[in-house]
């Protein structure tokens, strides 16, 4: 919390009043002699022994000094960290820093002031899913925090926002066989050109690629309503049966 807040009057809070002592004699009747509130200290003078010392103004609670850094790890200012996590991140999260008391989020960042002359008192990972009506909420460091936290929300985002891409922009599909030897799931994923086996069981990998190449070619006969009978040249009497699955979360 920004101390200032609590006397937007005078701009002089009561530094006794919020827990500040002389360290010296322990009188609580202070005055300030020289503020550096961007680098988080204030400098008090004890009215009853005459010591001076610098207070810090961020309390133990405050995650200002966990932010800057995290950030100047990467980037001198708040935009350009979210613009490194955004391209160097699968998902493109959304970054937000709670500045003056107010959250901004992504493009709208501050991209000249360092970081660490911000008022800041948060910082959060989201994650819209593209295609998807899914919203990532993520997580929220409002107290101090170590890196790795942080690092590790943005990795759970990011799993979570692939798992909703992946079951909402793919076109799904379940092979089989006529003698019950195979079983197995596969998707065309978005816009790729490319089958991708997500539990091929005991299938072959020549197998495999013989009932991707089919699945990229019949795409637009498969139904969704029936299976689609497939025979592979040179199998035989052995029939495969491979049906559409929209949006499918049987096999996930």
């Amino acid at each position: 919390m920004n101390p200032y807040e609590e006397c937007p009057w005078d701009n002089t809070p009561d530094w006794g009043e919020m827990g500040a002592k002389c360290p010296k004699c322990g009188n609580d009747i202070l005055e300030e002699s020289g503020t550096n509130q961007r680098a988080g200290t204030v400098g008090l003078h004890c009215e009853d022994c005459g010591h001076e010392w610098q207070h810090t103004m961020h309390p133990e609670s405050d995650p200002f000094d966990s932010i800057v850094a995290l950030v100047k790890n990467i980037a001198e200012n708040a935009w350009k960290f979210y613009r490194a996590l955004y391209k160097g991140t699968a998902c493109g999260p959304m970054v937000g820093f709670r500045i003056d008391g107010e959250w901004v989020y992504g493009q709208d960042l501050p991209d000249k002031t360092p970081i660490e002359k911000l008022d800041l008192s948060g910082v959060r990972v989201s994650s819209i899913v593209e295609g998807s009506d899914v919203e990532i909420d993520g997580k929220i460091f409002d107290a101090p925090f170590k890196p790795d936290e942080f690092w590790k929300a943005v990795k759970a985002v990011n799993d979570e926002a692939s798992f909703y891409w992946v079951r909402d922009n793919s076109v799904w599909y379940h092979v089989w066989d006529s003698a019950g030897e195979y079983d197995a799931w596969c998707h065309i994923e978005g816009f790729d050109d490319a089958v991708k086996w997500d539990d091929a069981g005991k299938m072959p990998p020549a197998l495999r690629n013989d009932l991707s190449a089919a699945i990229m070619k019949h795409a637009d006969e498969i139904p969704m309503e029936k299976p689609f009978p497939y025979t592979i040249p040179g199998m035989g009497s052995d029939c495969f049966f491979i049906q559409e699955f929209e949006n499918d979360t049987t096999y996930l």
